[in-house]
């Protein structure tokens, strides 16, 4: 199996990753190969299914999940939802990972059809039945589209809950407003 990448700090990051995962699994050192920083070769000789299972699939999801989300969530503001400042970015990302974790219960969490990591995993899992030669960029942009589409609903329901609280707090300024002219009239009249 060879996995080509556009960018050496993630070929350094998914082989390292790779090199720790595969010591802790006691695999052999020559199953895994980084060739001028950008290609990884994967010897699968040993037993694919469990080099697969065991090693390949988890390192890269954990990579995907750690090091590219962030990259990827970025991307979706900054295209789809045009915030190219970095402030919002950071507010939006802070708040899109609460949502993503659960910990914004006003909002609710049926953004993506799995867990993120399952999603990821299932991805993987089905890219992997053959044995493969394939780019890491190709990959996350072509194969994660569930996972994808999932991530880019977050500024929606940010947007939404923005809007929402702009006519909230909109209609409780006309409703005191109001108030205090219906008050200001009693007042008037007695």
């Amino acid at each position: 199996m060879k996995i080509f990448f556009k960018y050496v700090e993630d070929a350094v990051v998914v082989y390292e990753s790779l090199c720790a995962k595969r010591s802790a699994l006691s695999y052999g050192s020559q199953c895994l190969k980084l060739v001028n920083n950008q290609l990884l070769v994967i010897d699968e000789t040993y037993n694919r299914e469990a080099v697969l299972q065991d090693m390949v699939i988890p390192v890269l999801t954990h990579v995907i999940l750690k090091k590219k989300e962030k990259k990827m969530m970025v991307n979706i503001l900054k295209e789809q939802f045009f915030y190219s400042e970095e402030e919002e970015q950071d507010l939006l990302l802070q708040i899109m990972g609460g949502i993503m974790e659960g910990e914004r219960g006003e909002i609710p969490q049926k953004t993506f059809s799995l867990p993120r990591e399952l999603l990821i995993r299932q991805a993987l899992q089905d890219f992997f039945i053959h044995n493969v030669t394939f780019t890491f960029e190709s990959f996350l942009q072509f194969r994660l589209k569930e996972y994808k589409s999932g991530c880019a609903i977050m500024p929606s329901w940010r947007l939404m809950n923005i809007s929402l609280n702009k006519t909230i707090k909109f209609l409780f300024i006309s409703c005191v407003k109001q108030l205090m002219k219906d008050s200001h009239l009693q007042a008037m009249c007695m």
